[in-house]
């Protein structure tokens, strides 16, 4: 589906529900500037709410199911938070998570495929993640799940970017990078749109917003599917 023939069919299935609620469900602001732009497409407002889970308690081997099943459990939070207005309501939640991953080295018959990268809690651990990239691609792996208010009907999905960088990091970067700490609050501690990340990038496999966890086409596949229309 096109993304503008999408986002005319779910904006105006929306838009025809009286008072239709958007919410969306993250801490990321990342995701919120994309949001601010489909919003604008679908000609909708939104709210933020927050699930507050805790999510290394919730692990799958692989790492598309394993966004999944964490948005899932972020739409089901915020569902039962006790302000309890949600369910049932006309419109949309919209949750989401984003691992990075990378190629595991060889091992025997069972071994796992990927190395799945979360948000690096020292500096030290953002360094050995960020030396790495050169030789070994990180991928980001964001999972949607769209959930309608009303009939709680779901609709998931999985989009992957691989990131080739062309050129490694020199300190003076990840001491800027550390110093700022954004990075420690990435998946893999990855930036593109910094300006002392973006000249190391040398192809990008998808586009931005789906490396900052809300891909925009998926997105408007996953509304229109919910809402049981086509674009």
């Amino acid at each position: 589906m096109a993304g503008g023939s999408g986002a005319a069919a779910a904006g105006e299935a929306l838009r025809a529900l009286p008072g239709a609620r958007v919410v969306l469900g993250t801490a990321s602001a990342a995701r919120r500037g994309v949001m601010d732009g489909v919003a604008r497409d679908l000609g909708v407002g939104y709210e933020v709410r927050k699930a507050g889970i805790d999510e290394k308690a919730i692990r799958r081997a692989d790492p598309g199911e394993l966004v999944l099943a964490l948005a899932d459990a972020k739409a089901d939070a915020i569902l039962a938070q006790e302000r309890g207005d949600l369910a049932g309501a006309a419109g949309v939640l919209i949750t989401a998570d984003q691992v990075v991953t990378q190629v595991a080295p060889s091992g025997g018959p069972g071994a796992p495929k990927f190395i799945i990268l979360e948000k690096p809690e020292s500096s030290k651990e953002f360094r050995a993640v960020a030396r790495s990239y050169v030789g070994n691609p990180p991928s980001t792996v964001s999972g949607l799940v769209v959930t309608n208010l009303r009939t709680g009907a779901r609709a998931r999905g999985v989009d992957v970017v691989e990131i080739r960088f062309g050129s490694p990091f020199p300190d003076s970067t990840l001491e800027t990078l550390e110093a700022e700490g954004d990075v420690f609050y990435c998946a893999g501690g990855i930036m593109v749109e910094h300006a002392l990340v973006e000249p190391h990038i040398e192809a990008m496999g998808g586009t931005q917003d789906s490396v900052f966890g809300l891909p925009r086409d998926l997105l408007l596949k996953l509304l229109a599917e919910v809402l049981g229309v086509s674009g």
